[in-house]
């Protein structure tokens, strides 16, 4: 039955078909033909008017190219400072990435509608501005560390892996850092990288010191400031049994400055004493800008020790302006104040590569640092100085039992272990 309703189907068909002349199938065949080129215009037309591309303005265009050019500067300089740690320098690379294509989509693409296009630009113009910042800061970085790194001889191998030592020379001048002066803060640090160990080894001003350069002629340490770092690099070498990697040269003024362009630091007091006449210190934590930490540190003679006294007061500042330089965000939100405040007042024998090196891998591990107090001391004595010829001057005479403990404390953090602290008089 169903085959016989298909075949006169068909054969109605056929009739049909041969009732209808050449013409009429030649005019149907047309309509059918002009129907279907209709809807392809029309979806080809819809389809371009949706999603097909139109002719992008020049100001656009012109915020396109900036972005971009401005993100290659930016990129270009980062890699160029070498001195985020890997993963962090792979988690920029990807916001960068993800920031840019939103950008630039939205900048470009016809369907986003109008406000999500000034959104787009706005973030454009924002972003070229952060791009332009951040890359004048990383080239005043590298032409701040250029300025300030003098030549070294005696640099390690890997200042990421290696103990080295540094010597800190502070001059009793004011204005820029080559004016010849005393050496009235002496400190060497011992640095060990891979255990987060520093020791602080302070030398009192007057420790008896030979000038090697002179025939081994007997003087005090604060007057090798007159014949240069390297001549206080050779003290205390000798004094200490080792043999100094590195300096830092700084004065009065690079004190106030540096302090006051990181917001000042918190030093603990172990006395109450006034350093000026309106202002003074309790014992405990005090917050000092930068010219009280130079009075601070400048007091000895409101002290029965004197001079040991102020020394352990210096160390009391340095501890805290290096706290606060490994943790504190204010080191970054001040960061183009404090190069701009230092430019003339600071020396080093850091490389800049070095000093790129040893921040990455504390932005790498960030961790805590132990840090030890170390001061020598000796006997007093009036006696005739190379310096100062037949005239009777105060020298602190050496003590070998101070000398040894320190020289071991030393040896300690060199090899990673926990230095043994003498808390007496003799070191």
């Amino acid at each position: 039955m169903d085959d016989k309703r298909q075949s006169y189907g068909e054969e109605v068909k056929e009739s049909k078909a041969r009732s209808l002349s050449d013409e009429d199938r030649a005019l149907i065949k047309k309509a059918e033909q002009e129907a279907d080129d209709r809807y392809l215009a029309n979806y080809k037309r819809n389809y371009k008017r949706r999603y097909g591309r139109k002719k992008v303005s020049r100001s656009v265009r012109f915020l396109t190219g900036s972005y971009l050019l401005m993100l290659a500067a930016f990129t270009a300089s980062l890699i160029y400072l070498n001195m985020f740690p890997k993963t962090w320098m792979l988690a920029i690379a990807v916001i960068l990435a993800v920031v840019t294509a939103a950008v630039v989509m939205g900048l470009r693409s016809r369907g986003r509608k109008k406000g999500t296009r000034i959104l787009a630009a706005l973030l454009a113009l924002l972003l070229i501005f952060f791009y332009g910042v951040g890359t004048v800061y990383t080239f005043t970085t590298m032409s701040f560390l250029s300025a300030t790194s003098a030549e070294n001889e005696k640099p390690v191998e890997s200042v990421e892996d290696d103990t080295f030592h540094v010597v800190i020379t502070g001059i009793d001048t004011e204005g820029v850092i080559d004016e010849p002066g005393r050496s009235d803060v002496n400190m060497v640090l011992t640095v060990n990288p891979r255990t987060h160990q520093l020791l602080m080894t302070s030398i009192p001003r007057d420790y008896q010191i030979s000038l090697a350069e002179h025939g081994g002629a007997l003087d005090k340490l604060t007057h090798t400031g007159y014949y240069g770092v390297e001549s206080t690099m050779a003290a205390e070498g000798s004094l200490l049994d080792i043999e100094p990697n590195y300096y830092v040269k700084v004065n009065f003024t690079t004190v106030r400055k540096f302090i006051d362009a990181i917001g000042g630091i918190d030093v603990y007091s172990e006395y109450e004493f006034s350093p000026t006449n309106d202002w003074t210190v309790h014992v405990g934590t005090n917050h000092m800008n930068g010219e009280q930490a130079l009075a601070f540190s400048r007091t000895r003679y409101a002290f029965e020790e004197g001079d040991r006294q102020r020394i352990r007061n210096q160390q009391a500042v340095f501890e805290a302006i290096f706290r606060k330089a490994v943790s504190s965000p204010s080191m970054i939100i001040n960061y183009s104040s404090i190069l701009s405040e230092l430019q003339d007042y600071f020396k080093m024998s850091f490389s800049p590569k070095e000093i790129r090196e040893l921040v990455r891998k504390q932005l790498a591990d960030n961790q805590e640092w132990r840090i030890y107090k170390s001061t020598i001391t000796g006997g007093d004595a009036m006696m005739p100085t190379y310096s100062g010829g037949s005239q009777n001057l105060y020298v602190m005479t050496r003590d070998e039992k101070s000398l040894a403990n320190a020289r071991a404390r030393i040896i300690a953090v060199m090899k990673g272990e926990e230095p043994e602290m003498h808390v007496n008089s003799k070191g």
